[in-house]
């Protein structure tokens, strides 16, 4: 049975183990976190919100240390006056549906009138594990770029990796720097 929360990432070496095993008890305790959502750029009507997604539960070289050095390395290139960088997403599990992507939500309470007026939103989850993909549809969305406003993401494009590979290291101690493939972060 599928229940959204509460969940646990198991690392795909010990998946076998886990599902060998003949039951178990687990406690959870919901804990209080702060995060800051880093802004660069202007609030005042940017054609373009940038979102890089940003945690790390282990690792995080892919998910999202790239991600962030794109970005870094990209700023040089983009007229600020015009873009909104915004640093954020956590994937630390909220109480809300869906339980990750609390960061985005956060943001868009905060600021939903800087994404109604962006011509387009852009989100970077993910990059340098493969050649980046641009995603469009719906359902990717949802998944990368989870907010309330499911109108916003009409305007939307989701650049990452294959997640096939991705899910093979994802929120694990797996996820390390040697699996940056930075010629194809270039390509991001």
């Amino acid at each position: 049975m599928f229940t959204q929360q509460p969940s646990i990432t198991v690392s795909g070496a010990d998946v076998d183990s886990v599902e060998e095993g003949d039951g178990g008890e687990i406690e959870v305790t919901w804990e209080k976190f702060e995060f800051s959502e880093i802004l660069v750029g202007s609030l005042e009507s940017p054609e373009a919100v940038v979102f890089i997604h940003y945690d790390s539960f282990e690792g995080g070289s892919v998910d999202n240390g790239a991600a962030v050095a794109v970005a870094l390395e990209r700023l040089k290139e983009l007229d600020l006056k015009k873009t909104l960088l915004a640093f954020t997403a956590p994937d630390e599990p909220s109480h809300e549906e869906p339980y990750w992507g609390f960061g985005f939500r956060f943001f868009e309470k905060e600021f939903k009138d800087v994404l109604e007026s962006a011509d387009v939103i852009v989100t970077f989850d993910s990059v340098g594990l493969s050649s980046p993909l641009a995603l469009r549809d719906k359902k990717s969305l949802e998944d990368l770029l989870p907010l309330e406003d499911k109108g916003l993401l009409e305007k939307a494009v989701g650049v990452t990796s294959d997640w096939d590979k991705l899910f093979e290291i994802y929120h694990s101690d797996l996820d390390t720097p040697d699996k940056v493939d930075y010629s194809k972060t270039v390509e991001a």
